[in-house]
């Protein structure tokens, strides 16, 4: 029964980092300024992507060998890739921001904290299957 669980939470996360959280929005591309304190918090946004980056590539490395956790590394992959997405879109907008720029702040945000969850929960799951012991039952 764990087995079945473990495949329904990859598949899960498999699937769901398949989803397209990054989806335009269609609200105005009026042209705005940044102040200091959201160009501030944007590169605190930015910050933590790059970290998550890091993160990933580490728990990549440690668990990459383990055949058991496959389907967790093809996750995991998955989210870098929306990671740097997210980060790249984070530095266009940077360059041409629009209105309503509190609200785009905030929804970068809440997407990097998504990621965030996504990896600190498949970094659990990693640890459980890689300290997972076999046991042997005697005929």
């Amino acid at each position: 029964m764990n087995k079945k669980i473990l495949a329904s939470i990859c598949a899960l996360f498999i699937l769901a980092s398949a989803s397209p959280i990054f989806a335009t929005d269609a609200t105005t591309n009026k042209t705005a300024v940044l102040t200091d304190t959201q160009l501030a918090k944007l590169n605190a946004t930015q910050t933590k992507l790059t970290d998550l980056v890091t993160k990933i590539e580490s728990l990549k490395t440690q668990y990459g060998n383990t055949t058991k956790a496959k389907g967790l590394i093809i996750a995991l992959n998955n989210t870098e890739k929306q990671a740097n997405k997210l980060n790249s879109q984070i530095t266009a907008y940077k360059a041409n921001p629009t209105k309503p720029v509190n609200a785009k702040i905030r929804a970068f945000q809440h997407k990097t904290y998504e990621l965030q969850w996504k990896v600190a929960v498949i970094e659990k799951i990693l640890k459980k299957v890689a300290n997972k012991t076999v046991k042997h039952v005697n005929s």
